[in-house]
């Protein structure tokens, strides 16, 4: 679980400068709040839109894939820790009739990637700050 420098209301406002990566690119049409659309493009394969579900500022945002009689959804928690830092958090939940249709794919994609990805998030949002510090291994 990665530790950011940054209080959790300055992750909230950084979520919305967080574009690019590597081996991605993202859209969000509109502000970071419930109902927002997006769209993420990996290199090779179809955009993949997503949606906004849920917004908690500053204590939890849910984005939502929606898949052929099912849904991915990807749960962030952000919890305060002393000297205003932020500790983030990711659940990966994947439901509905025809889960178990997609269950190989989201292990093979998110198991060995996720901590990686968690760690690019979080200095994605520590770098949007510039008042940030250097993301903590916490």
């Amino acid at each position: 679980m990665p530790v950011i420098r940054v209080t959790r209301r300055q992750v909230f406002r950084n979520l919305r400068a967080i574009r690019d990566d590597p081996l991605a690119e993202f859209e969000l049409d509109g502000p970071f709040a419930s109902g927002s659309r997006g769209t993420t493009r990996l290199p090779g394969q179809e955009p993949l839109h997503w949606f906004i579900r849920e917004v908690s500022p500053p204590k939890a945002a849910t984005i939502e894939m929606s898949l052929d009689g099912a849904a991915l959804s990807f749960e962030w928690r952000f919890v305060g820790l002393a000297g205003g830092r932020t500790r983030l958090t990711q659940r990966i939940v994947l439901k509905g009739e025809k889960a178990d249709m997609y269950l190989l794919q989201v292990k093979a994609a998110f198991t060995a990637n996720l901590p990686d990805g968690m760690n690019k998030l979080a200095a994605a949002m520590a770098h949007a700050d510039p008042s940030r510090k250097s993301p903590s291994p916490d």
